[in-house]
């Protein structure tokens, strides 16, 4: 299980990548900064535009990858769009252990940076 703090690092070292594979810790773990990052930033109006530029590409690029650990492209994101339905499925497959073994899409990720 990846930490916190490696989470967040590595998903920001890794903002414009979409190949590889990401963990549900990694995933859920940058979800949980992009929430704490996001109540903080109620108390700082100017800084949310700015804040939210910042984390947009991460976010996005840790969604592939996510998508990626259950063998699935990234493509399937646009099912959360049926609706009441789609977004339970987006969910469940979100919080689904990854696969076991390599896949197409590479490597069982490794939890370090």
């Amino acid at each position: 299980m990846m930490s916190f703090a490696d989470s967040v690092k590595g998903c920001m070292q890794k903002s414009f990548t979409i190949q590889g594979r990401a963990s549900r810790s990694e995933y859920w773990f940058f979800v949980l900064f992009n929430i704490l990052l996001s109540v903080g930033s109620l108390f700082l109006h100017p800084l949310v535009g700015l804040i939210t530029l910042i984390t947009l590409p991460a976010s996005i690029c840790v969604l592939i990858r996510r998508f990626h650990d259950i063998d699935r492209s990234a493509w399937w994101w646009l099912i959360a769009f049926i609706p009441l339905i789609g977004g339970l499925i987006v969910l469940f497959w979100l919080v689904s252990q990854g696969t076991e073994g390599p896949n197409y899409y590479g490597e069982v990720p490794t939890n370090t940076i």
